[in-house]
């Protein structure tokens, strides 16, 4: 495994941060000369910039098409300096994957080994300067799994980040795992969070994970996420074509009078129009935590969750009045 990296902006947790714990910062963002905007994660892929939306998605743009970079993550996100046994592990890091990049050789072999050993959560600063923003798969894996193994609450939101938002589904998944093997208080509360982001992947990838570590505190907002709006455009015959579009036709066009009856059928059918379709779709991750964390079953009928929930609301108000 090659252990390229690539440098990355000014970002640390801050895109995780964005909706997922209590912060006001905001994703970094992206003019484009033709008037586009592009919010997300910024990192350097060689000579081009490239974006990691919330959705995961990675576009690389040319820098040539780039009018402005607003890095507004940094701006808003107060760091904390690093300590000195943080620094002393971001020089051990670097000279750790300069020799791994040499993986044939047996140096190189012994210098992947010394990375996956890594126990100290004081290296976490160091790992997602170098592993997590790398282009390689294997070696955003590589710091998943590092983390994964790592004491304390330190490593919590890194795993949280890969397992909502990073754009591979292997690592996405054995984030989830190791999310689900870590102590439930330390990633909880961001997993919960993560129920309201305005994604149904990510709401679903957290729902996953809840199903294991979540507990009753998530109940409310996993009912409220049982389903999820999302918006389609799709394209339907019209009953007829625009005024503009008429007026433009010459003549001979199936549109025009004396042409008109013997292709009635198939003018409606040659005409398209799109339509945006809003449609209410189910979200089977967040009723297998919802079934799992409370032993009821009610499937996606959100009036006989709600009416439950309420009625265990009702239960423990008086249960504590008695006492």
């Amino acid at each position: 495994m090659i252990m390229t990296t690539r440098s990355v902006a000014v970002f640390g947790v801050g895109f995780v941060l964005t909706l997922i714990a209590a912060s006001t910062c905001s994703p970094d963002e992206v003019t484009l000369r033709n008037g586009g905007v592009l919010r997300g994660k910024i990192t350097k892929s060689g000579a081009n910039l490239a974006v990691t939306t919330s959705q995961g998605i990675r576009v690389v743009l040319e820098r040539s098409a780039v009018q402005k970079i607003d890095r507004k993550s940094s701006e808003s996100t107060a760091k904390a300096p690093l300590s000195d046994g943080e620094k002393a592990w971001v020089a051990k890091v670097r000279k750790l994957i300069r020799r791994a990049e040499n993986a044939d050789s047996e140096n190189g072999a012994r210098a992947l080994r010394d990375l996956r050993s890594i126990n100290d959560p004081a290296a976490v600063p160091a790992l997602m300067q170098t592993l997590r923003t790398s282009d390689l798969e294997t070696s955003r894996l590589l710091y998943v799994r590092i983390l994964g193994d790592l004491p304390g609450s330190k490593a919590a939101l890194g795993l949280v980040e890969e397992a909502l938002f990073d754009s591979s589904p292997l690592v996405r998944d054995a984030a989830q795992e190791a999310s689900k093997k870590h102590r439930p208080e330390y990633v909880r509360p961001y997993y919960g969070q993560a129920l309201r982001f305005p994604n149904r992947e990510v709401i679903c990838r957290a729902a996953n994970v809840l199903e294991t570590v979540g507990n009753r505190e998530n109940v409310p907002y996993l009912i409220d996420s049982l389903y999820s709006k999302t918006v389609d455009v799709a394209y339907r015959p019209s009953c007829c074509m625009s005024r503009v579009a008429y007026l433009a036709s010459p003549h001979g066009n199936p549109y025009i009078q004396d042409n008109l009856v013997p292709r009635t059928y198939a003018t409606y059918h040659a005409v398209q129009r799109p339509v945006l379709v809003v449609r209410n779709v189910e979200n089977p991750q967040v009723k297998d935590a919802l079934e799992a964390i409370t032993n009821q079953s009610f499937g996606y009928d959100t009036v006989a969750w709600r009416r439950w929930w309420k009625s265990e609301q009702l239960a423990e108000s008086g249960s504590n009045q008695a006492r």
